[in-house]
């Protein structure tokens, strides 16, 4: 399953845009700190990653602005605000 996900994010990655779609002047990113997960290793001696550490995350793209003001734009249980 998770080759599965990782070759349909790929696919989904290099696809070409729209022809007509205008092109995004900005957005706003939202990481989920409960889908971030790293290599283990390199890390550091409290077990953090060190630089070079590969990882995975995932989050939400919302219109720039969004995030604005304080907004946090993921909630405690990793759904979008």
């Amino acid at each position: 399953m998770k080759h599965t996900n990782l070759i349909l994010a790929a696919t989904i990655a290099a696809s070409p845009l729209v022809a007509h779609a205008d092109p995004l002047a900005g957005f706003d990113v939202a990481e989920d700190l409960s889908r971030f997960v790293y290599a283990s290793a390199p890390v550091f001696d409290d077990g953090m990653p060190a630089y070079g550490n590969a990882f995975v995350t995932q989050g939400y793209i919302y219109p720039a602005g969004t995030l604005d003001g304080g907004v946090e734009g993921t909630l405690a249980n990793g759904d979008p605000a």
